[in-house]
């Protein structure tokens, strides 16, 4: 995408969002306004804007396309409202995580998971946000609808193994305890 001109990627942004929002049986392009709204906080644009300011504009537009490109794989129509664009960025940067260490991009299997907790630390310096937020997506109690409750189990150990690592960074620690 980085070859592509400021009018191609605006192009393939407005392709992308369009075919997000007719996934739904109705008409959603009244949201397109609010997710393209630079001066909306809870639109993707706004978002973008508020917490990565200093992209360019060909740089934006092309994290623009990948989050909904990343919210059209998982079947969720985008919507500018809450923090939608805030848990969609999260949970795509952990997928790149796994998706660059040779996993699938679905963070909540077990293997994925276990892969997660065993490289936190790791997972913590790739992403741009805080050890707590890493720790709250890779809490395996919330994935109970993707894994079993052993898998659970098994998981919410090897966590708590992980967090009395002598090695492990005191901050992430102290997050995973508090969980």
């Amino acid at each position: 995408m980085e070859d592509l001109s400021i009018k191609e990627l605006t192009k393939l942004r407005d392709k992308a969002l369009d075919e997000n929002l007719s996934m739904s049986s109705y008409d959603m392009s009244y949201r397109k306004e609010g997710i393209l709204d630079p001066n909306w906080d809870f639109g993707l644009v706004g978002f973008l804007n508020n917490n990565y300011g200093k992209l360019t504009e060909k740089e934006n537009l092309i994290k623009q396309i990948q989050l909904i490109e990343y919210a059209t794989l998982y079947k969720d129509v985008l919507d500018p409202s809450g923090e939608v664009f805030k848990v969609l960025n999260e949970d795509y940067q952990i997928s790149e995580y796994l998706i660059k260490h040779g996993k699938t991009y679905e963070i909540s299997t077990q293997e994925n998971l276990e892969f997660l907790i065993e490289n936190i630390e790791d997972v913590v310096d790739y992403v741009d946000f805080d050890a707590k937020t890493v720790v709250e997506i890779i809490d395996p109690t919330i994935k109970g609808s993707f894994i079993s409750n052993d898998e659970i189990r098994d998981l919410n150990k090897q966590l708590k193994e992980k967090s009395f690592e002598k090695d492990l960074d005191n901050t992430i620690k102290k997050d995973i305890q508090a969980f």
